[in-house]
């Protein structure tokens, strides 16, 4: 018969093998556990539409994380965490509507696999400068409900920026951004 620790080892171990976490629209609430970052092989984490609150842990221990989506979260103000750019296998990011604040620091986009980035509905309000060590393989940026101004395009990359302009509230209009090949 096993016994509760060999229970809990047998546990442990089955987690740090589990590659996908698909855990969005269940109304989780509380803070995300930072005991996450331990699932040193998962691929896909999906948080989104919870009512999970507090600050997003630093999950730079994730080395194989492709997709990450903890969007549409009530988590606390904050500015874009810089252990981000420590994932180099993130693809598509989805950080839609968790209070981020601030500006988009340049090693945001330099994930090496980032192709889709999603930030819209936070509070981002500086120019956009996607500076000169991005992804390769980045296509598209949502900034969608942000106060971005204005941006630097990049020099030698088409990438996709979607963003509103105007006055916030009635009569928005979506602009697609497109940068110009050189």
């Amino acid at each position: 018969m096993e016994t509760s620790s060999q229970a809990k080892s047998r546990t442990a171990s089955a987690l740090l093998n589990h590659w996908q976490c698909y855990v969005d629209r269940n109304k989780l609430s509380g803070d995300i556990p930072s005991s996450l970052n331990n699932l040193t092989n998962l691929n896909e984490l999906y948080l989104a539409n919870n009512r999970l609150t507090g600050s997003l842990p630093n999950l730079a221990s994730l080395n194989s994380l492709y997709t990450l989506d903890v969007s549409n979260n009530t988590l606390e103000f904050s500015v874009i965490p810089s252990w981000l750019s420590s994932l180099r296998s993130l693809s598509p990011l989805r950080m839609e509507g968790i209070q981020l604040e601030g500006p988009i620091p340049i090693f945001l986009f330099s994930p090496t696999e980032l192709q889709t980035i999603n930030l819209k509905r936070n509070g981002i309000n500086e120019p956009l400068d996607f500076g000169t060590n991005y992804s390769e393989q980045l296509e598209f940026v949502d900034l969608q409900s942000n106060d971005i101004t204005h941006y630097r395009p990049t020099s030698s990359k088409r990438i996709q920026i979607s963003k509103q302009s105007g006055v916030h509230g009635a009569g928005e209009r979506t602009e697609l951004l497109l940068n110009s090949p050189t």
